[in-house]
């Protein structure tokens, strides 16, 4: 089910925080999109996928960690995909050396369908730092995410980069 909960006097900086406390809570996932309400006030739309069983003691947060006088409960019917998780390689060579890494890649599929493969980004943050550290040098995430896609949709189980 989904909570939907419209705020309009919260600071922007409590934000990340309640949506940590609401996912530590039990909240499946917390998505917040800007929103004009009542009054011309801008506010924010709190939309909070929860299952049933959860459903109090996350709408409880909600209005204690936002404040809110009230939330609707949505019943929803969720629908998802089978997610597994595989390892690519990431191999960076330079004039100093050759280093290789890991990083997760999600894989997506519903009704024995490939949806997509997702390379994690933690995992890619964690490569950029230690190449930082092993060739001081940068590697932009954005390349990263690229060069890796594009490999594993040529069924590559390895990316290689070289760097200065």
């Amino acid at each position: 089910m989904l909570l939907l909960a419209t705020i309009d006097d919260i600071s922007g900086v409590v934000v990340p925080h309640a949506i940590d406390r609401l996912m530590e809570v039990g909240a499946h996932s917390v998505h917040v999109s800007q929103t004009v309400t009542k009054k011309g006030r801008v506010g924010l739309l709190f939309i909070v996928d929860v299952s049933e069983e959860d459903g109090e003691t996350v709408g409880e947060a909600v209005m204690t960690e936002l404040g809110s006088l009230g939330y609707n409960i949505v019943k929803t019917e969720h629908v998802h995909s089978t997610n597994r998780m595989a390892r690519h390689r990431v191999v960076v060579q330079s004039s100093r050396g050759e280093r290789v890494y890991e990083v997760g890649i999600k894989n997506s599929a519903a009704n024995c369908k490939k949806i997509k493969s997702e390379p994690e980004v933690a995992d890619m943050s964690r490569v950029i730092d230690q190449v930082k550290r092993d060739f001081d040098a940068i590697i932009p995430l954005r390349k990263l995410i690229n060069d890796i896609k594009e490999d594993i949709s040529k069924g590559e189980a390895t990316t290689v980069i070289r760097v200065r």
